[in-house]
Formats: structure tokens, C-alpha cells, sequence
């Protein structure tokens, strides 16, 4: 049974839309399974030149938004007095939320879902702050086609100011230029 009501929580996340692009009125937004999906295809692509771990990468990348199968997608916002609530208010929600998803995951695989999981929101190892900085990347990348695609009037500005502060690693920061100067030309 756990296997089935876990999978099916999972797949919630095909459901569950990103806040931050509902709040701009985009068109048909993204879910958090697309996010997810493409932030792993980002590490895929991109932690070997950072010579990190793929497989540990992507394996962050999958399940760096579990959680929000079960608080939803809370938005974080470029000045945290702009949140819902403050970040360490958002990491205790989210952490909450993680334990109350971990008891209904397949028995044999709990304590890696928790490992990698408890990892990527510790933010100590190389490989955690990578895919940290391919999930803002990723944001940026969607901002951008959104922007080309014409499908928000709003301002997205915001997600590439917040995003220049935070991108640590060297190939994080190339691809966030390179985004940025296309985002600035359309």
C-alpha cells in the first residue's frame, strides 16, 4: 500500500502550480513536477563541469520539492518582508511537510528519500548548493520563455535580481548571463 499512496502523492506535484508564476498571471504555468524535471535535466547537464556527483545531483534535483506534494508550492519572493511567511518560518513548513510525506514512501526507500532530501535543504555539500543554483537557473530559463512566449504582461524581472544574489558556483553563473542577456533582448 505504501508504494501506491506515495507514487500517487508524487504525482500531485504534476498538479500543483508554481506559485510565482500564478501570482504574475502567466498563461498555463508550470508545475512543480515540470520544475523538478527540469532542474534534474540541468544538473544532467551541467554538474560534470563542475566535477560533482551527476547521479547525486540529479538525485537532489528529483526530490528537492517533494515536500510540496504536501504544502504546496510556497513563494518565495526577491525581499523576504514581500513572503507569506519569513524563510525559516517556509524551511520549518517545508521540513514538517517532508516528515509527514516520508512515513507513506516504500519502507525500503524512506531513509535514502530522507537522506538526499534533508541533504539538498542543509545546503553543505557541493553537490546541494549545485542544484541550489540549477533551481534558480531553472527559474530564470522559465522566466525567459515565458517572456518570448508572451505569456505574462507582468514584470518577471524580480526572478533574475533575486537569482544574481544567490548563484554560487561557476557554471551556475555563465548560464545565468547567458539567460539574462536574452532575457534583456526580448
Amino acid at each position: 500500500m505504501g508504494f501506491l499512496e506515495f507514487e500517487s502523492k508524487v504525482l500531485s506535484l504534476k498538479d500543483v502550480g508554481r506559485t510565482g508564476w500564478k501570482i504574475r498571471k502567466v498563461k498555463k504555468p508550470e508545475s512543480v513536477a515540470d520544475h523538478c524535471f527540469s532542474v534534474a535535466l540541468l544538473c544532467k547537464l551541467f554538474a560534470e563541469d563542475e566535477k560533482l556527483n551527476v547521479e547525486k545531483c540529479v538525485s537532489l534535483a528529483l526530490v528537492h520539492d517533494l515536500h510540496e506534494s504536501v504544502c504546496g508550492d510556497i513563494c518565495s519572493r526577491e525581499f523576504e518582508h514581500e513572503q507569506e511567511m519569513t524563510n525559516a518560518e517556509k524551511e520549518r513548513t517545508e521540513l514538517a511537510a517532508l516528515e509527514k510525506l516520508l512515513p507513506i514512501a516504500p519502507e525500503n526507500k524512506k531513509a535514502l528519500l530522507s537522506r538526499i532530501a534533508k541533504e539538498y535543504f542543509a545546503q553543505k555539500t557541493p553537490e546541494a548548493k549545485f542544484v541550489r543554483d540549477m533551481d534558480l537557473v531553472e527559474v530564470c530559463l522559465q522566466a525567459l520563455y515565458y517572456k518570448k512566449n508572451g505569456r505574462t504582461k507582468k514584470d518577471l524581472s524580480d526572478f533574475f535580481r533575486s537569482a544574481s544574489r544567490k548563484i554560487k558556483s561557476k557554471t551556475a553563473k555563465a548560464l545565468f548571463e547567458k539567460i539574462l542577456e536574452e532575457f534583456n533582448q526580448v
